[in-house]
């Protein structure tokens, strides 16, 4: 019956830790996209560097932003991310099924929003030494 709450403080390290990685290699900034609005929320309370960022009106961690509203972070201003984070780089993560072998695809509307998306990574997020989650990262590149 946990398994909602675990390990959550992990999967937001390690999508930390891969957009610091691009922001070194790019010398760009860099943010994190995130498929479902539930990841946005816990990876901006367990990331530090989120937290700080939300309270400057410039979040770190988005929401992806698809052609209409599904969540209430569509409406507010300061999460269009297409509006403040132009020509930066992103990584977009998604959590995936533990049994699921076949991942999904980065979403079109992801995919044309940034000049380029690199092919998938995937995570594995251990809790007292069993798989407890699973992340699809993928590099996205400049923001159009």
């Amino acid at each position: 019956p946990l398994r909602r709450v675990r390990a959550w403080s992990d999967a937001a390290a390690i999508a930390e830790r891969e957009r610091s990685r691009l922001e070194r290699e790019s010398g760009k900034p860099a943010f994190i996209l995130c498929s479902h609005y539930g990841i946005t929320g816990l990876f901006s309370f367990y990331l530090p560097e989120a937290r700080a960022a939300a309270r400057g009106k410039k979040p770190l961690v988005y929401c992806q932003l698809g052609p209409q509203p599904k969540n209430q972070l569509y409406f507010w201003p300061e999460y269009r991310y297409r509006d403040h984070r132009r020509g930066q780089n992103a990584v977009y993560v998604q959590e995936i099924s533990v049994n699921d072998d076949r991942p999904p695809a980065c979403p079109d509307f992801v995919r044309e929003s940034f000049a380029s998306v690199g092919k998938p990574e995937l995570f594995e997020v251990r809790y007292r030494g069993q798989v407890y989650r699973r992340l699809q990262i993928h590099v996205c590149r400049d923001l159009k």
